[in-house]
C-alpha cells in the first residue's frame, strides 16, 4: 500500500473512533431503560402486526421495488448494481414509515413508542452499518435473503462496547458479537413473500423468457405456472408493462389460453374466488391470479363444479384440450 494511502486510511479511522468516543459521551440509557425500551417497540409490532404479515410486506415491496420488474424484466436481486442495493434500504425505511405511520425522530429515523429508533437493512446476515450517532439509541435491524424467501428484524440498543470498526477501506462499523448477542427479535426466522419469477423450475423458466413479446411470456407463464398464485408484480414483469390486469384478461381469451381449457382466475371478482374454493385450490386475493385448466364434467361427478350453463371438473393430462367456459363478471367487486 502507498505511503499516502496509508496516511488517508489511518486518517479514517481515527475519525470513525473519534465519533464513536464522542457519541459514547453521551448518556447511555441504564439497563433498566433499556429493557423498557426495548419491551416497548417489541409491543408496539406485536400490537400493529401480530402475524408479522405487514412487516413482511414491506421489505417484499422493497425488494419489488427496487427490481423495478415492470421496467427492466429484472426479478433477481443478483441483477442490482451496488447503488439499487443501497437504495433497498430506503425503500424499507419509507415503507416501515408508511405502513406504521411513524413519526420522524428527534435524531435518529422514526419514533417508536415514544423512542428515537434508527433502522438498517442489509442482505449480509449481520451486515448492518452503524452509524456512530446511534450510540445510545435503539436500532431497528432487518435482513432478508430472497433465494430463500426467509427474514429477520429485531431491535437492539447500540453502545460503543457493541460495536467493531471494520478492517475495510471505508472503516464501517458493525454490531460485535455482543451487539448481535443483544438483538431481541421482532422475527428471527420470517417467512418472506415468495418471488415467483425467482423459483421457476429452470424448465419453466425457459418457457416463459424464451418468448420476446410481453403478452406471450404471460402467456406462458400462465400456461406453466398452474394452481398457483401469482402475483400482481410477476404478470407485470414477465410483460414488461403495468397493466397486469389487461395482459391477464388477453390470456384469457379464447384465441390464447381459453382455447386450451384455461382459466384465469383473477382475485378482483368474487366470482373467480368461488370457483377456486369450489376446486379446492388457494383464492386468489385483489391483484393475484390463478391458472388452472378444466375439462367438461357432469353433474354428480367428483370435484365437478357449474361454471356457466355447464359443469367442469380439473383437468388431467390424460384430456383432451378443450375450450374453457365463458365466465360472467357482472357480479360486484370485491372492496379495494
Amino acid at each position: 500500500m502507498a505511503q499516502e494511502d496509508v496516511f488517508w486510511e489511518e486518517q479514517r479511522e481515527t475519525a470513525v473512533v473519534d465519533a464513536l468516543d464522542a457519541a459514547a459521551d453521551e448518556p447511555v440509557p441504564s439497563e433498566d431503560d433499556e429493557e423498557a425500551q426495548i419491551r416497548d417497540v417489541l409491543a408496539f409490532f406485536a400490537r400493529r402486526d401480530l402475524d408479522h404479515r405487514r412487516l413482511a410486506g414491506v421489505i417484499r415491496q422493497a425488494l419489488d421495488d427496487a427490481l423495478d420488474g415492470s421496467r427492466t424484466g429484472r426479478y433477481d436481486i443478483a441483477a442490482l448494481n451496488k447503488v439499487e442495493k443501497t437504495f433497498v434500504g430506503m425503500r424499507v425505511e419509507l415503507g416501515l414509515s408508511q405502513v406504521f405511520n411513524l413519526e420522524d425522530g428527534d435524531s435518529m429515523d422514526f419514533k417508536i413508542a415514544g423512542h428515537d429508533v434508527d433502522a438498517k437493512f442489509s442482505f449480509n446476515r449481520n451486515g448492518w452499518y452503524i452509524p456512530p450517532e446511534a450510540v445510545g439509541h435503539l436500532c431497528l435491524v432487518l435482513w432478508a435473503d430472497d433465494r430463500r424467501s426467509k427474514y429477520q428484524a429485531g431491535v437492539v440498543l447500540i453502545t460503543r462496547e457493541r460495536l467493531n470498526i471494520g478492517r475495510n477501506r471505508d472503516k464501517k462499523v458493525t454490531l460485535s458479537e455482543a451487539g448481535r448477542d443483544a438483538i431481541r427479535w421482532i422475527v428471527e426466522d420470517g417467512d418472506l413473500p415468495e418471488n415467483l419469477l425467482l423459483h421457476l423450475p429452470e424448465v419453466v423458466h425457459k418457457a416463459v423468457w424464451v418468448e420476446k413479446a410481453g403478452q406471450a411470456r404471460v402467456d406462458a407463464l400462465f400456461r406453466n405456472v398452474q394452481r398457483t398464485i401469482i402475483p400482481r408484480v410477476a404478470v407485470e414483469t414477465a410483460a414488461k408493462q403495468t397493466d397486469p390486469a389487461k395482459r391477464a384478461r388477453d390470456s384469457r381469451r379464447v384465441d390464447r389460453l381459453g382455447a386450451d381449457g384455461i382459466l384465469i382466475l383473477g382475485g378482483d371478482y368474487h366470482v373467480y374466488a368461488e370457483i377456486a374454493r369450489g376446486f379446492g385450490l388457494p383464492e386468489p386475493g385483489p391483484g393475484q391470479w390463478l391458472s388452472v385448466r378444466v375439462a367438461p364434467s357432469t353433474p354428480g361427478e367428483r370435484g365437478a363444479q357449474q361454471i356457466g350453463e355447464g359443469w367442469w371438473r380439473l383437468a388431467t393430462n390424460d384430456d383432451p384440450y378443450s375450450p374453457a367456459p365463458t365466465i360472467s363478471t357482472k357480479k360486484a367487486a370485491t372492496p379495494g
